[in-house]
């Protein structure tokens, strides 16, 4: 099973790294947190790469302390349309990182 890094950040030039989300890499692994989405539309279900529980899941972001995931899912969650809340059935959730299963 890959790691969740890997899988998420396949391309690293990308991204620019800062020196709180070095700090963020030595954190245990029993404390990281990260924010995933469930629901969604048919034509997202390719990009469901993970697994909540027995929910097929897409982590959003990753490397997260349990107050900044909660506070960036429940802003997230404020930010989504009445028809993403009730058709498409969309949310977002602050999840430990040890919890989440990715697919292979």
């Amino acid at each position: 099973m890959k790691d969740l890094k890997d899988k998420l950040f396949e391309s690293e030039a990308e991204y620019e790294v800062t020196a709180e989300d070095a700090k963020r890499e030595e954190m245990p692994e029993e404390s990281r947190w990260c924010m995933i989405q469930t629901g969604g539309s048919i034509g997202e279900e390719r990009f469901m790469n993970a697994r909540y529980g027995n929910k097929r899941c897409k982590v959003v972001r990753d490397n997260m302390t349990e107050e900044e995931a909660k506070d960036v899912a429940k802003r997230w969650n404020k930010m989504l349309t009445p028809g993403e809340k009730k058709y498409y059935r969309i949310k977002y959730s602050a999840v430990k990182v040890d919890k989440i299963k990715m697919d292979e």
